[in-house]
């Protein structure tokens, strides 16, 4: 099974996760003033899921494991997808990252996904990704394809909508058919 996770402030209800089973696209959100990675851990071992793309980083810069690189603030991905450095959000990188190593105990992986980057690709400012007035149905209607779902749970929040363009990315790195950058050595971020 596999889920698509966007990750927010520990707290503040803005962490969402997708998964498809049986064929309904199943969406799940955080609860303000709840643990957002109790929530995460409960509802990927509830679901079965064995691996989850989450929208956090991952890993640090490779000068922080001895790399050779003396580049304190970004990893080459960062760069790559001008994606905000894993140094600048601090507490959630290290949330993050504390996340991965608890879910890998449980057998869970978690790979980093970049949503922004998928709807890129994707051309998603079309149906207005990320404002206001944005169209999730049709956003929905473009994803089907990979996700294989007859029925959703419609999107309430550009929260949920990114949980799913993460599952998306997942499901395409599950069948190596994703973008993927940066180094093995220091951190991938596909899209």
């Amino acid at each position: 099974m596999i889920a698509g996770i966007d990750y927010g402030s520990k707290m503040a209800g803005t962490t969402a996760i997708a998964i498809v089973v049986n064929g309904h696209l199943h969406l799940f959100s955080a609860l303000k003033n709840r643990d957002a990675d109790a929530f995460i851990s409960k509802t990927l071992r509830a679901n079965k899921v064995n691996l989850a793309g989450i929208d956090a980083p991952l890993s640090l810069p490779e000068v922080y494991s001895g790399g050779e690189s003396e580049e304190y603030f970004h990893r080459a991905c960062d760069k790559e997808l001008r994606a905000m450095s894993p140094m600048f959000l601090g507490g959630l990188t290290a949330r993050a990252i504390k996340l991965k190593a608890a879910l890998e105990g449980e057998a869970i992986k978690l790979i980093e996904v970049y949503p922004a980057a998928t709807a890129k690709r994707l051309h998603l400012e079309q149906f207005n990704y990320k404002k206001k007035e944005a169209d999730y149905v049709q956003m929905l209607h473009a994803l089907k394809p990979v996700l294989n779902f007859n029925s959703f749970d419609e999107p309430k929040n550009s929260h949920e909508m990114d949980a799913i363009l993460a599952l998306h990315t997942t499901v395409l790195a599950a069948d190596n058919q994703a973008q993927v950058t940066g180094k093995a050595s220091e951190g991938l971020i596909f899209f």
